[in-house]
């Protein structure tokens, strides 16, 4: 099965039943965040919009996992405030992230800010 196919069956699989596909994935971690993502934003977001309990328990429970700017991309086209908190709550735990804001954060410095792919 080539790479592409069983991306798109794991993701299928994945909107199933996120718990046991996920424990059973056998996939890099790169592979793995972008699967989570791609559930929170194309499952999780649009079919519970109106139950932000619910969107903000995913987050706990799998936000190390998530693509931080584009689940804040996806929150905020429906202004959800609270979820919108909870993901910056957990990219205050991202290294990555805290480099990107302490580097933003400088007085009179001009920096062009641009989501980049890690890959481990």
């Amino acid at each position: 099965m080539s790479m592409k196919k069983n991306f798109s069956h794991s993701c299928g699989s994945l909107f199933t039943d996120i718990t046991s596909t996920f424990a059973m994935l056998n996939f890099s971690p790169t592979h793995r965040c972008r699967l989570v993502t791609v559930y929170f934003t194309q499952k999780v977001l649009i079919q519970q919009r109106n139950e932000s309990t619910e969107i903000i328990k995913f987050i706990q429970k799998y936000g190390a996992y998530l693509n931080l700017y584009s689940c804040l991309v996806s929150a905020s086209n429906y202004f959800l405030t609270d979820v919108i908190d909870q993901l910056l709550e957990v990219s205050s735990h991202d290294l990555h992230h805290n480099d990107a804001m302490g580097t933003l954060s400088k007085k009179g410095v001009l920096v062009l800010y641009e989501p980049v792919s890690v890959h481990h």
